[in-house]
């Protein structure tokens, strides 16, 4: 900030503003003043000292999650839908956790351990009945064989329904470590995954 001096009331307070974009500074140093020429005027146009910003750098995009095997998660306060979980993960450049290998996927269920159920990025990539086709969401592969699901998993339901309401078409990730179908409309916590090479 620039303080308006002397030079104010030699062209005009206001027009000073305008040409200098300085402040008022009166002769005792108080602001709304003009001053006078005497030698406690305030200083002619004078810099003031920059302001700090006394915000740190933002945090590194994996801070605050749990190294767990080769990769850090963070699981999500609230709970939420498969689809908010997922934009939940993708509003901060990460993604909801896949699961290269049936290794990974049982260490990230001991490593935590969880107190809820969570959603993965684990999907049916089509409405086929119980035949298969679960993928990483992230990398678009198939998920690993033998997958850990829960006993009697993956099942739709018990039925099958065409409509993406019906279809259970999402994997999460139960407490006892075993995964299973869910409709995604169930409210569950989001586990977000950071990859540090991302």
């Amino acid at each position: 900030m620039r303080y308006c001096g002397p030079m104010a009331r030699r062209i005009g307070p206001w027009l000073a503003v305008l040409l200098s974009g300085c402040a008022f500074e009166g002769a005792a140093g108080t602001a709304g003043g003009v001053g006078d020429d005497g030698p406690d005027a305030g200083p002619d146009l004078v810099d003031a000292p920059p302001a700090t910003d006394p915000t740190p750098p933002p945090p590194g995009r994996c801070d605050g999650f749990k190294a767990v095997g080769g990769s850090k998660y963070r699981v999500s306060t609230a709970a939420m839908s498969w689809s908010d979980a997922k934009n939940e993960c993708d509003a901060v450049g990460i993604h909801l956790a896949t699961f290269e290998t049936v290794a990974e996927a049982a260490t990230v269920a001991q490593g935590f351990p969880l107190t809820s159920t969570v959603w993965t990025g684990v999907i049916q990539n089509n409405s086929s009945r119980i035949s298969g086709n679960w993928v990483n969401l992230a990398a678009g592969n198939a998920v690993p064989t033998p997958f850990p699901w829960d006993g009697g998993e993956p099942n739709d339901g018990g039925g099958w329904f065409p409509s993406e309401n019906g279809a259970e078409n999402h994997a999460e990730l139960r407490t006892n470590g075993r995964f299973n179908d869910q409709y995604a409309s169930r409210l569950n916590r989001a586990l977000c995954e950071c990859d540090e090479e991302e």
